[in-house]
Formats: structure tokens, C-alpha cells, sequence
């Protein structure tokens, strides 16, 4: 297969004198060039602007160009032995800043790199779910996937139909997957009630961090960060490392706190709230620190800060792989907790909460933050991520999918009772249903149809509001609404749940 595609690509070249082997060694050199292996990625981003492809001329008509992506995933396939050792040395792929208007022209990766783990498709002309459809069923093992900058992400429903297209995706556009309420697809029972499960209870930590690189940065970083900041960012910081700091004064607070002064004086003139910037050349936009003198020159105005390690039920963090740069993999930190400060204004020691996000990455070996972005506000406590016994997570969950199992049971039997069924055989026509013995409550009076209701109830076993579903079917005779019931039984979709006593013909 490679060989044929190389030679339609170097038969439309070949008026310019260009040999199949020079094309193909062309397009090799492409593939040397975009390979980056110590993340395992292969860049194919921007394929327009690249030098080889624009001076070979491959670019300079469409009959050409339309065959260059498929010529390189076939010469890519060729220099891999097994698939073994494709999956092993390709983990991440990113088909950036093409202007695809849908994956078609670039269909041949599906079946060259079917087992990637990361895919990013950014800033692309991706419209709708049908520009996907081509890899709906593609890519199995995919666990990132990155389609920011496309308009399909701004179609309803978007998130849940990725999750649904890519059973093992962790990330989504850098954010985790969330699938506790992922609505299934329309159609089936569970969807019949078309409500979402409320409250949703409160989750454990999202943790994905297989080697244990966020868990070993955070047992080092905080105790660092009270004891020794500078030489906290020589090990973690770098001339490239960003941090951001900002205040949210109208956080939410413990009652105890709220009429209590924050004494937020040290920290005002140096926070980056862009929330609060009302011009764009305000001097908050400067103050993003760019590398470790800037970073450290923004920490040493911060106030000395306690937090305590010990319990671990002040603390809340999320773990889980994410893009630090476009194709440069990382790990995305997010950190929720306290410290007690030392506030100079007020010469007292405040309680502070706190919401501190890193994105770290692996250089030359070692760990490294990229991005710091640190918000500090009033006191809130720690009641926000203290997860839920289990039956009280699932007390909701379960709540909801009973109503909808009975709505569609409602469903099926109000459906089947609008149907005409046959005459049955062999099962002779019962009386018309009498008042029961015992007499109606005085007050308030039943008005007719209450009655009947009521009567059927009796009769059949049936609960009220199935009965009086049987009946409003039936026209309100008694008479009918038996033999529509025993259609319904005859049907099978008569359940347990629908009767409120056993019954010897319905419910036996």
C-alpha cells in the first residue's frame, strides 16, 4: 500500500523530474523531523507551512496535496516491524492548525496509529459531530483528546458525545471526563424520564497519576514552601515556569468570619484578579512572574504561611494527565486546603483557604512546573470535599432510575392499552366489578370516576394510578378496561411493581 501511494504522489511530480525515491525520501524526512522522541509524539500540525513539502512542490496543486497525509502514514507504517513497536514509540499524536473541515483527509491515521493515547485535533474547521464520524468507532485506547479551537465544541451535548465515542477518554480539551451523569443515548429506558440525577453527591479525588510524579511533588512542595521558597524554585522552577496569584475577597466564608475584617492589605497590590481588571492596560495584566527571579520576587511578598501536612482531611486534590504546551504532555495539579498566616497588619495569625493549580512536566528526567496559578481567599473550612458514605451517594442515583423505570413502565402498558387486543379464547367474559363492602368515606365524597378508580383497584389488584391509566384507556367502563388488561397481560407487560396486592389472573 505505501509503495502505490508514494507512486501516485511521484507520478504527479514526475513532469518536475522528481524519482519516486526522492519522494519518498522527502516525505521521510518530514516524519524524522516531526517525531519527538522523548514524549513519543509525532507533530503533524500545520502540515501547510512545512519547508520540505512547500520546496518539493508536494503542496502546489491539490491532486498532489490531498495525497501527502495519506503517503506519510503509509511510509510511517513502513518503518515499524510489529505493532508492538509502533505502540511502544507513538503515544501521542497531534493534527493541529490544518484547516480540516473533517477528519477525512487525514482518515489514513486511524488505521496507521490505532492505538495512540493522546490526540489533538485544535484549532481546526471541525463543525459538528458528523466531521467525526469517520473515527466514531476508531481509536479505542484513546485516553486525551484535544478539540479546542473547533466549533464543535460549542454544540450541546458535546462532552457527553465524546465520552460516549471513547469509552477509556480521561481528558477532554485538558478537563477531566466526567461521566456519573452522562445521559444514555436517546431511546433507551433509562433515558425515558429525560431528567438529570440531583443532587449529585460529592466525588472522591479524581486521581490518574500512575508513577506517583503529582503525589511525590506535592509531599515536597507545600512543606518547602513554608520553610524554604528560594530554594523551592531552584528545584522546581524554570526561566519558562509562569505564576499567577490573585485574591477573591467575596469568596464565600465560615459564618464565624462574616462580619470578621480579612486584612487582605499585603496582597492587593500585587494580585493578578483579571475578574476585577476594567482595562486592559491595568497594571494587573503585568503582573504575571515569567521565571525564578520573578517568581521568587512575587513570593517574597507574600506572608510567611503554616499549612498543615498532618491531617488529611484539610486537603482535596485532582490528579490526571493533561497538554502543558501544545504536544508537550504534563500533568495537571489542582490542590484545595488551608494555612494559617502570619498577617503583619494585624500582628495576629489568620486562617486562610486556598485553591492552587500547577501544571508540571518532565525535563532532563526531573519535575518541573510550567504553570502556577495560586488563589487565596477568605476561610471556608473543608465541608465542600468531604465525600459522602456510599449509600448516600447512591441514595439520589437510585431514586431517580426507579421513577424512571416506573415512567416507562407507565409507558408500555399506557401504549399497550391503546391498542385493540384480540378476543381471548377459552376465558369466559367476568362481571362487571361491584362496590366493595367496605363504604366509601362521608367526607369529602367520591365523585364517579374517583369511584371506579377505586373499584378497579380492588378488583384487579392494580395500584390507583395504574387503574386509573387502565381506565382512562378504556373509556371509564369497568368491563373494557378488564379485557384491556388482560391484553396487557397476554403482551407481557404487566410487572410486579404496577400491582398493590397479589391478584389469582394478574398478578398471581
Amino acid at each position: 500500500m505505501g509503495d502505490n501511494l508514494v507512486g501516485m504522489v511521484m507520478d504527479q511530480m514526475a513532469s518536475d523530474g522528481t524519482t519516486k525515491e526522492l519522494v519518498s525520501e522527502h516525505l521521510t524526512q518530514v516524519l524524522a523531523n516531526r517525531y519527538h522522541g522523548e514524549d513519543k509524539r509525532l507533530d503533524l500540525s500545520n502540515l501547510g507551512s512545512d519547508a520540505i513539502l512547500q520546496q518539493a512542490g508536494f503542496l502546489a496543486k491539490e491532486s498532489t496535496a490531498t495525497k501527502v497525509f495519506p503517503a506519510l502514514m503509509a511510509i510511517a507504517d513502513q518503518k515499524f516491524d510489529t505493532p508492538a513497536q509502533k505502540r511502544e514509540l507513538v503515544h501521542v499524536i497531534t493534527v493541529e492548525n490544518n484547516h480540516l473541515p473533517n477528519v477525512h483527509q487525514v482518515n489514513a491515521l486511524a488505521p496507521t496509529f490505532p492505538d495512540i493515547t493522546s490526540l489533538s485535533l485544535a484549532n481546526n474547521d471541525l463543525a459538528d459531530f458528523k466531521a467525526l464520524d469517520a473515527w466514531k468507532s476508531k481509536f479505542r485506547k484513546l485516553e486525551h483528546l484535544i478539540l479546542m479551537g473547533n466549533p464543535v465544541t460549542q454544540v450541546p451535548g458535546y462532552r457527553d458525545e465524546m465520552a460516549r465515542r471513547y469509552p477509556k477518554l480521561i481528558t477532554l480539551d485538558n478537563l477531566p471526563v466526567d461521566r456519573t451523569n452522562l445521559k444514555p443515548v436517546r431511546g433507551t429506558k433509562a433515558d425515558a424520564s429525560g431528567r438529570t440525577m440531583l443532587p449529585r453527591p460529592i466525588q472522591p479525588n479524581l486521581i490518574y497519576d500512575n508513577e506517583g510524579i503529582g503525589m511525590q511533588f506535592l509531599a515536597t512542595f507545600f512543606s518547602a514552601y513554608d520553610t524554604n521558597r528560594a530554594t523551592l524554585i531552584g528545584e522546581f522552577y524554570t526561566s519558562h515556569s509562569n505564576f499567577s496569584f490573585s485574591v477573591n475577597t467575596s469568596a464565600p466564608r465560615v459564618e464565624s468570619l462574616s462580619n470578621a475584617r480579612q486584612y487582605w492589605d499585603e496582597y492587593i497590590p500585587i494580585s493578578r484578579n483579571l475578574k476585577r481588571v476594567r482595562d486592559v492596560t491595568a497594571a494587573g495584566l503585568e503582573r504575571l512572574a515569567v521565571g525564578q527571579d520573578e517568581i521568587k520576587r512575587l513570593w517574597n511578598k507574600l506572608p510567611q504561611t503554616h499549612h498543615n501536612l498532618e491531617d488529611q482531611s484539610l486537603w482535596s486534590f485532582d490528579i490526571f494527565p493533561t497538554m502543558a504546551r501544545p504536544g508537550v504532555p504534563g500533568l495537571l495539579v489542582m490542590v484545595h486546603g488551608e494555612f494559617d498566616e502570619d498577617n503583619t497588619p494585624s500582628q495576629t495569625t489568620i486562617k486562610r483557604s486556598f485553591d492552587r493549580t500547577f501544571i508540571i512536566v518532565m525535563v532532563d528526567g526531573k519535575v518541573k512546573v510550567a504553570d502556577d496559578i495560586l488563589v487565596i481567599r477568605s476561610y471556608s473550612g473543608n465541608e465542600g470535599w468531604k465525600v459522602e458514605p456510599a449509600e448516600e451517594q447512591n441514595k439520589a442515583q437510585q431514586e431517580a432510575q426507579q421513577e424512571a423505570q416506573q415512567l416507562a413502565q407507565q409507558q408500555a402498558l399506557q401504549q399497550s392499552l391503546q391498542q385493540t387486543g384480540p378476543p381471548q379464547p377459552n376465558l369466559p367474559q367476568p362481571p362487571a366489578p361491584t362496590t366493595p363492602s367496605v363504604p366509601a368515606p362521608a367526607q369529602p365524597p367520591l365523585s364517579e370516576l374517583e369511584s371506579r378508580v377505586n373499584v378497579f383497584a380492588e378488583t384487579t389488584g392494580l395500584t390507583i394510578p395504574y387503574s386509573k391509566m387502565c381506565l382512562e384507556a378504556a373509556g371509564w367502563d369497568l368491563a373494557a378496561g378488564w379485557n384491556q388488561l388482560m391484553s396487557a397481560k397476554e403482551q407481557g407487560n404487566l410487572t410486579p411493581e404496577m400491582f398493590s396486592k397479589k391478584h389469582p389472573t394478574f398478578n398471581p
